[in-house]
């Protein structure tokens, strides 16, 4: 298995760490998992550590269903926030920034960083990010 999903004890945020190729099924299957998985322990918040992911292009369809249809399907909650560690392949970069558009543009609240620090930074403190106010 690419992908794994638990609970950061310390920050209580859902944690899905991918590693190495991924296929549009990898990234389904991790997606309907953590939500699963966030509605068993009662957490919204999320971490999507795609640092060490290598995404093929054939992936895009895939990426776009997440916000499109599974999330819906699988009854996430709108007031879940999603923080998204970019891939450090450089031909992997675009599938943090098509995912972040594509679930913003469907009302989603995603955000792609560089590192775990910022994007805890940001899940930390959202409310008191005037951007999203």
């Amino acid at each position: 298995m690419v992908w794994e999903v638990n609970l950061d004890e310390d920050t209580q945020i859902v944690v899905v760490r991918f590693e190495g190729v991924v296929t549009g099924a990898d990234l389904q299957e991790a997606a309907v998992a953590r939500i699963a998985f966030g509605k068993e322990v009662d957490v919204d918040t999320f971490i999507i550590d795609a640092a060490e992911m290598i995404a093929p292009k054939s992936t895009i369809m895939d990426v776009l269903d997440l916000p499109k249809e599974v999330y819906d399907e699988n009854e996430m909650s709108r007031s879940s926030l999603i923080a998204v560690i970019r891939p450090r392949n450089p031909a992997s970069v675009w599938i943090a920034e098509f995912y972040e558009n594509a679930s913003i543009l469907r009302g989603w609240r995603v955000r792609s960083f560089d590192d775990r620090k910022a994007a805890l930074f940001w899940l930390q403190n959202y409310g008191e990010r005037s951007e999203y106010s």
